[in-house]
């Protein structure tokens, strides 16, 4: 009857009231809180109390994973993932971050990773990152930090794209990886070609000449580096050695080294000091402790771009390294 529709009047009355109460405390709390930020960003990094004049406003971030990778150092790691496809790793996301986060992502084949240079040297140096800096396909002339890949930046954050193989619970297996072990993970973001892919680019002529291009090494195995290989694995099968590499036999674990090594991993310094000697040099790989010789060709610039093989690479001995677990 009546009194009915009066109560349900009412209470619709009170909801609007609610609603309109709880709207106008939010906006309040928002309006506070960007007020109270951007008071903390004049304290933090303004000179003078000038908020435009404030280059180094604090911003932190808290890592959502950690990277597990065959690449235990920076030594050795490619410079971009697609120069070594058989690298392998995990992204593992942190205990307090639930699995559902991946969910959907296994539909995707690629995904960009959003990471921290933990390893570099230079950031906390006086006089902080060098402007300029010498990549190796400018065969040693300077540019820009900002108009390169170079890992040593003015802020230490890293991009870098990734082949997705699966996932499974809270972990990402990944490969084409260019990350180290232990590398801080900040976010996963899927490759979608509509948005990522751009046709209409430019780029420096120093850029013009194609990765497959340049200089490669062709890569040979001592016997008692091949037999230490085959060895570890006839006998990890009985052992908890096994879960220790990313490689499931011998053959794999050699094309891994090979493609690693097939490009000079040695820093531009140690090439030119080598010139034409024959140079002896050690890089942690995987689950192992990898020694190799570098022969270069007779040009002794083995850096510079020349037609066939720079030269080639003896690895002269393969030792499991300290027992550790992926």
């Amino acid at each position: 009857g009546l009194p009915l529709v009066l109560v349900l009047l009412l209470l619709h009355r009170r909801e609007r009231e609610l609603r309109l109460k709880a709207e106008q405390n939010r906006q309040a709390d928002r309006a506070g809180r960007t007020r109270a930020e951007a008071q903390l960003r004049v304290l933090c990094g303004s000179s003078g109390g000038n908020v435009g004049s404030a280059p180094n406003l604090g911003v932190t971030f808290s890592p959502i994973g950690v990277v597990h990778s065959v690449f235990r150092q920076r030594n050795g790691t490619p410079r971009q993932g697609m120069l070594c496809p058989l690298g392998r790793g995990i992204i593992k996301l942190h205990p307090s971050q639930p699995a559902s986060l991946l969910e959907g992502l296994e539909d995707f084949s690629h995904c960009w990773v959003l990471f921290s240079f933990h390893e570099n040297t230079n950031c906390h140096k006086e006089g902080g990152t060098k402007s300029k800096v010498r990549p190796p396909r400018l065969q040693g002339r300077s540019i820009g930090v900002l108009a390169t890949r170079s890992p040593h930046r003015p802020c230490n954050v890293g991009l870098s794209l990734v082949r997705i193989d699966h996932v499974e619970g809270s972990s990402v297996f990944i490969s084409e990886l260019d990350l180290i072990d232990g590398t801080p993970v900040l976010d996963l973001k899927p490759y979608v070609p509509d948005y990522d892919h751009v046709s209409d680019v430019r780029t420096p002529s120093w850029l013009d000449d194609p990765l497959g291009s340049l200089p490669r090494y062709g890569v040979s195995y001592s016997p008692a580096a091949e037999s230490s290989i085959r060895v570890f694995y006839e006998t990890s099968c009985t052992s908890s050695r096994a879960n220790e590499t990313f490689y499931e036999n011998a053959s794999d674990l050699m094309l891994f080294i090979s493609e690693v090594l097939s490009h000079d991993i040695r820093s531009v310094y140690r090439a030119r000091s080598a010139g034409s000697s024959p140079s002896i040099h050690t890089v942690n790989l995987d689950a192992f402790v990898v020694s190799f010789v570098v022969r270069p060709g007779h040009s002794g610039e083995p850096e510079q771009h020349v037609s066939g093989l720079a030269g080639t690479v003896e690895v002269t001995q393969v030792e499991p390294r300290q027992r550790t677990t992926i």
